[in-house]
């Protein structure tokens, strides 16, 4: 099982070399999209890429593997964190990665942590085993980390939200970001795939969320988030 994993992971890490903004997220034909499935259109600019961003916590980019055809992987997405608060930054002190989603206007929490395999940001050399759990001090700019979605294709996950801990396991502090990709314009993603209005505790985790970009092209839109990939 170790071997078949870090042979999955060592697969993965060179489609790292490739770009992290892309135009679709890859899907199963014939399957039944429900509400928090993107709907691809050429006509909607899509996020590859996402950033969080909370004062006294840290920020954190957030993108998609893009592979060769422009499609997301669905089972990986990477992150690189850049500022980790100080106050934070304390031995013994970690993070964890849970995924949650709405469906029927309820949320689903998956109380599993998400496995985290680090990955040297310049090379790709990857970790071989996966973590449940990253000490803040050992956060760097030189590392990154890719999380194991294992998102179910028909009602895939559309928000993580990142857990900040003492080391004797208490809770300190949490954010949520959305998972790219989404669709770009918040217009757009007020509603879900099937046509019904999306839930407002997602729209307000949009970054463009109560911006007006109506006068906005496609390309300014798509920009705003490409800016984080990497």
């Amino acid at each position: 099982m170790k071997t078949q994993t870090l042979i999955k992971v060592t697969v993965l890490i060179s489609m790292l070399v490739l770009s992290a903004c892309g135009t679709s997220k890859s899907a199963n034909s014939g399957t039944t999209e429900s509400e928090s499935r993107v709907e691809v259109s050429s006509e909607k600019p899509l996020a590859s890429c996402n950033q969080l961003s909370k004062a006294g916590l840290m920020t954190m980019n957030i993108a998609n593997i893009i592979d060769a055809d422009g499609k997301a992987n669905q089972d990986f997405v990477k992150v690189k964190f850049g500022s980790i608060d100080s106050a934070h930054n304390k031995p013994g002190y970690y993070l964890k990665f849970y995924k949650w989603r709405v469906i029927n206007n309820a949320v689903q929490l998956d109380s599993a942590p998400m496995a985290a395999y680090s990955y040297n940001l310049s090379t790709g050399s990857p970790s071989s085993v996966p973590t449940t759990g990253i000490y803040i001090s050992s956060m760097n700019a030189e590392t990154g980390y890719m999380l194991k979605l294992n998102d179910d294709l028909k009602n895939p996950y559309q928000v993580i939200k990142v857990v900040a801990y003492m080391s004797d396991g208490t809770m300190i502090d949490h954010v949520n970001v959305l998972i790219p990709q989404f669709l770009a314009s918040p217009e757009d993603y007020k509603y879900n795939s099937n046509g019904t209005m999306r839930a407002e505790l997602l729209q307000q985790l949009h970054p463009l969320y109560g911006q007006d970009v109506s006068g906005w092209s496609f390309s300014q839109i798509q920009e705003s988030f490409d800016q984080y990939c990497f």
